[in-house]
């Protein structure tokens, strides 16, 4: 049977299906400002489950872009964790494998703890036809969303260029900046000028 829920028992419900998920937990949330608490909760979801699915769905427009500190967290502190983004999300509604919550509150902070909020709980087990159905259309949501590609720094790329660089400057002998050059002593020699334009007066040609 599906349950009413007022904004503390919203609060209360997702804590508890966040805690209790083991095989999958998906989050449809437009916008996202996780406090520490349920960061806590998921990292003890994802250590007692180390193949758990997490999947969070976000709304993709400036105005909803994840964090910085909440980015860093999902990436780096989760294994398991997939980041989605979709046009004009809306919806809002978090599952795992037996539970489903359809509510109007984000998982933001300010929000659980100030705005009025409602929702609904459903139970796969009392009523597995609308658990189905909410499940399916979170699936096509996220299928339909666009998945965050963690970008990755080529090192050996970056290794490789620098070293073809410092070779042909040991090759011609010399460094180009600005309006001017360096010879093998390390002297200015400004360009057009030769070393006559060097402020060292000491300053002999290479």
């Amino acid at each position: 049977m599906v349950e009413f829920l007022d904004t503390n028992a919203t609060s209360s419900e997702l804590s508890k299906m966040i805690s209790r998920s083991k095989e999958k937990l998906h989050v449809v949330s437009p916008y996202l400002q996780m406090s520490d608490r349920i960061k806590i909760l998921i990292q003890q979801v994802e250590k007692a489950s180390p193949k758990i699915d997490i999947k969070i769905l976000y709304r993709s427009d400036k105005d909803s872009k994840i964090n910085d500190k909440d980015m860093d967290f999902l990436l780096n502190q989760l294994n398991n964790a997939n980041i989605y983004a979709l046009d004009n999300l809306h919806a809002k509604c978090y599952l795992n494998e037996d539970t489903a919550i359809i509510t109007s509150m984000n998982l933001y902070q300010h929000s659980q703890e100030n705005n009025w909020e409602m929702g609904i709980k459903i139970d796969k087990s009392n009523d597995p036809v609308i658990y189905e159905d909410v499940n399916r259309h979170v699936s096509l949501l996220i299928n339909v969303g666009k998945r965050y590609e963690k970008k990755l720094i080529n090192f050996s790329n970056i290794i490789s260029q620098a070293s073809y660089v410092g070779t042909k400057l040991k090759k011609v002998g010399k460094i180009t900046i600005a309006n001017a050059d360096i010879c093998q002593i390390g002297h200015y020699i400004i360009r057009g000028k030769g070393h006559e334009g060097c402020p060292s007066f000491r300053c002999q040609k290479c």
